[in-house]
């Protein structure tokens, strides 16, 4: 589980949202990336501050570049996609997670409108 206190963070200051999360070390994992992500995404919602529910993160692709792959995630809400609402776990080549980005939106921001 990630500990924010020992990563570099950039912070959404109007939704108090870890936007980007890096710099931080996490074992290699054995498995497909979008195993991976799914798991890391499971034990660190809370942590990453991402309100809706696991089951509304759909797995879009996986991107592969020279150096690192990235799998990602579009938010829906009511089983409509949210319009820029996306998670974005990417991995090195030994397939460790090091960075994550969050653009999500709160549950409660969407059931006010």
């Amino acid at each position: 589980m990630l500990n924010l206190k020992n990563c570099k963070v950039r912070w959404d200051r109007e939704k108090y949202i870890p936007k980007k999360v890096y710099g931080f070390e996490m074992r290699p994992r054995g498995g497909t990336p979008r195993k991976v992500a799914e798991a890391f995404l499971k034990e660190n919602l809370d942590v990453l501050r991402i309100s809706a529910p696991l089951n509304d993160l759909k797995f879009d692709k996986t991107v592969e570049s020279l150096g690192a792959k990235t799998v990602l995630f579009q938010q829906v809400f009511g089983g409509a996609p949210i319009h820029g609402a996306w998670v974005a776990i990417h991995f090195d080549q030994k397939n460790r997670v090091f960075m994550v980005k969050n653009d999500t939106v709160p549950l409660l921001k969407l059931k006010e409108k």
